[in-house]
C-alpha cells in the first residue's frame, strides 16, 4: 500500500517503463558455451530488441498486479475506515485530495485529523481499520491464501 501512488504512476506511462538504456561497448558480442562448440553472434540492435521484450514483459507483469491492487482498493474507498488508508499510506487528506508535499501521515497525525472531523479518538482503533481494510484487500487480491491467514489474524484478535 506504501508504494501504491507510485505504481499507478510507474504503470501510468508505457512508453517511459519500456525505455531502454543501453551502453554500447563492443559491437558484437559471443555467448554460448565454449564446450558445446558454439558461439552466437549478437549484434547491439539484437540486444536492444531483448532488453526492450523484457522490459515490455516486465511492464504487462507490473500494470495486471496493479490493475488487481486498484480494484481491491476501489472495493472499499466508500468505508468510513477507508479514511485511514487515505491518510496513512496515499499521502492524502480525508477527502481524498493531495497532502501538502504528498506525505503520508503518522499514526499520531492520523488520528489528530480523524479526531478532529469527529471520526474517532483512539490510535487502537485506526490501526485496527487499517489492519480490517489490508486484510480484506489482501483476500481480493489473493485469495484463499490471504484469507487464511486474515482468519488467523482475526481468530487472535477476537481471542484478546
Amino acid at each position: 500500500m506504501y508504494n501504491y501512488k507510485k505504481l499507478a504512476a510507474l504503470v501510468a506511462d508505457e512508453e517511459a517503463y519500456c525505455e531502454v538504456e543501453y551502453h554500447a561497448g563492443r559491437k558484437t558480442f559471443s555467448a554460448g558455451s565454449k564446450s558445446a562448440g558454439y558461439y552466437e553472434q549478437k549484434t547491439e540492435e539484437d540486444i536492444v530488441e531483448e532488453m526492450q521484450e523484457e522490459k515490455r514483459r516486465q511492464y504487462r507483469e507490473t500494470k495486471f498486479g496493479f490493475e488487481k491492487l486498484k480494484r481491491a482498493v476501489s472495493l472499499f474507498e466508500g468505508q468510513k475506515e477507508f479514511v485511514v488508508i487515505r491518510l496513512y499510506y496515499f499521502g492524502e487528506d480525508i477527502n481524498g485530495d493531495p497532502r501538502e508535499g504528498g506525505k503520508t501521515a503518522t499514526w499520531e497525525e492520523v488520528v489528530a485529523e480523524l479526531e478532529e472531523a469527529g471520526i474517532l479518538k483512539e490510535i487502537k482503533t485506526a490501526r485496527r481499520w487499517r489492519n480490517k481494510i489490508v486484510n480484506d484487500m489482501s483476500v481480493c487480491i489473493f485469495g484463499i491464501a490471504a484469507a487464511v491467514s486474515a482468519g488467523t489474524y482475526r481468530k487472535r484478535d477476537i481471542d484478546k
